[in-house]
């Protein structure tokens, strides 16, 4: 079996300078890659805190704080963690509960009409004054 010839010392340095400016060159790109997105960051920190302002989930006096706070990328997930779970919070909470038949029963009127202080006709009288007249008479 012919043994591979081993390389000669020049042949290891040129090797190795081949090897190391490759290596510079893809250092290169990731430095740069890393520039350029950390340029668009800084970019986007101060629209970012004025729609902070603007949904009200920071105060004025609050803004120097949220412009450094959002340079530093684990401090700007914890924000986003923070008022994702805000607005989780706020969409969470309702008042009252849904009309039925497109709109609630009127209780000023206890009739079928559907508004409240409707007209009535000859002879018609409301619920509420039926049911006083019952009481004061004691029927009811």
């Amino acid at each position: 079996m012919a043994q591979a010839r081993s390389k000669t010392v020049p042949e290891k340095v040129l090797e190795f300078v081949d090897m190391s400016a490759a290596m510079a060159e893809k250092a290169a790109s990731v430095l740069s890659r890393q520039e350029e997105m950390e340029k668009q960051a800084a970019d986007l920190i101060p629209t970012a805190v004025d729609e902070l302002l603007k949904a009200k989930l920071i105060e004025p006096e609050e803004k120097q704080a949220a412009l450094d706070a959002l340079k530093n990328p684990v401090r700007a997930l914890q924000i986003l963690i923070k008022t994702a779970r805000t607005k989780t919070d706020d969409n969470s909470f309702t008042l009252g509960s849904p009309a039925t038949n497109g709109h609630a029963e009127k209780r000023a009127n206890a009739g079928s009409g559907p508004y409240a202080g409707r007209r009535l006709g000859d002879g018609e009288e409301p619920e509420s004054f039926r049911i006083f007249r019952q009481r004061l008479m004691g029927n009811g």
